[in-house]
């Protein structure tokens, strides 16, 4: 695929062609965060009035009007672009893995903060037979509000942007998820509006998509690894203010060895069952994929407990003869989560 054709790299190209001073603007803020301009955590790479703070500065001896230059450069697109230029990490989920991802269920206590280990400060995800082509996703900081926003810019095939924002405080993300369909359903009925379209951003089914893509992501031991013809540089690799752009896109083939364990899975459960009689064994059938967390340590002292995240891949059940190393290559996703504070 040649870098031309890969539609965040288009929208990248676009900006590059109508600025020449934005990038160094913006990361001049962030080099001087906290003693000339506003400071702001080390999760976000630059908020997206800063961003924006940006452009102005661009254009300042143009004259522009303030509103056309939000509706041409909108402040969130600009911030998502000024991170993930850093890295330009492309995520494409194996179909087997993705569709399982997207099935599972996010009820539970799945902290909102897991969010906080991206490994990039901002992703470019994939979407595999959607009307989208995929979506960029960061944290923004909101310098006037305590509470952090997912943000999610999903793309179209001609490069216009649908938006979608989850805020993200000290409740789980299953939580997060009815706070922001409860204020989006609010609006709504206030403006005579119901979800009508195919894939609108705002629906259920698409939310809980891209926040089970992106959860699966910041987990540490996923199973991606970068395409033989591109190098990678995480967020954690660069060093502290240091922010030159990656050259090139960089391609995770994401689930490549557990989309093969699965697609093997799937064919073992089309045999039949060979119990007789009243006690014949039951049909075939796969327990569903699902998150799961524990914490570990002292009930007394909760501020010092670990949270424990797995995503527990599908397991069939229901086979005679099965073979259990089939699920070899399914093991559960496991590591402790260092929980940043937030406030509520």
């Amino acid at each position: 695929m040649h870098v031309d054709t890969i539609i965040p790299m288009q929208i990248l190209n676009d900006y590059n062609n109508d600025f020449s001073r934005l990038w160094r603007y913006i990361s001049e803020m962030r080099e001087l965060r906290g003693i000339k301009y506003p400071t702001f955590p080390d999760w976000c790479y630059i908020p997206a009035v800063g961003a924006f703070a940006g452009v102005i500065l661009e254009f300042k001896n143009r004259g522009d009007n303030l509103d056309e230059l939000i509706n041409k450069y909108p402040p969130e697109l600009v911030a998502a672009l000024a991170a993930w230029r850093i890295t330009k990490g492309i995520y494409r989920f194996d179909v087997d893995l993705f569709d399982e991802l997207v099935e599972s269920s996010l009820e539970g206590e799945i902290p909102s903060e897991v969010l906080f280990q991206l490994p990039e400060w901002c992703v470019y995800v994939e979407l595999p037979e959607s009307s989208y082509d995929g979506f960029f996703c960061f944290i923004n900081h909101d310098i006037d509000s305590p509470v952090p926003t997912l943000t999610f810019l999903l793309t179209l095939p001609n490069k216009e942007i649908r938006y979608l924002r989850i805020k993200l405080g000290k409740w789980t993300i299953n939580e997060a998820l009815n706070r922001y369909f409860d204020e989006l359903k609010k609006k709504r009925e206030s403006e005579g509006k119901t979800i009508e379209i195919e894939m609108d951003p705002n629906s259920t089914e698409v939310a809980m998509m891209l926040v089970n893509l992106v959860l699966y992501i910041c987990t540490p031991d996923a199973d991606y690894e970068k395409n033989e013809h591109t190098g990678f540089s995480s967020r954690k690799g660069i060093k502290k203010n240091k922010t030159g752009a990656a050259k090139n896109p960089k391609i995770w083939e994401v689930g490549v060895r557990i989309g093969s364990v699965l697609r093997k899975a799937k064919a073992r459960s089309n045999f039949p069952s060979t119990g007789q009689g009243t006690h014949a064994s039951p049909r075939p059938h796969y327990r569903k994929a699902h998150w799961h967390s524990y914490r570990l340590g002292a009930r007394n002292k909760p501020d010092e407990q670990k949270l424990v995240l797995k995503w527990l891949s599908p397991i069939l059940v229901g086979v005679d003869n099965y073979d259990d190393s089939i699920h070899d290559g399914l093991p559960a996703v496991v590591h402790p989560i260092t929980i940043p504070k937030i406030r509520e």
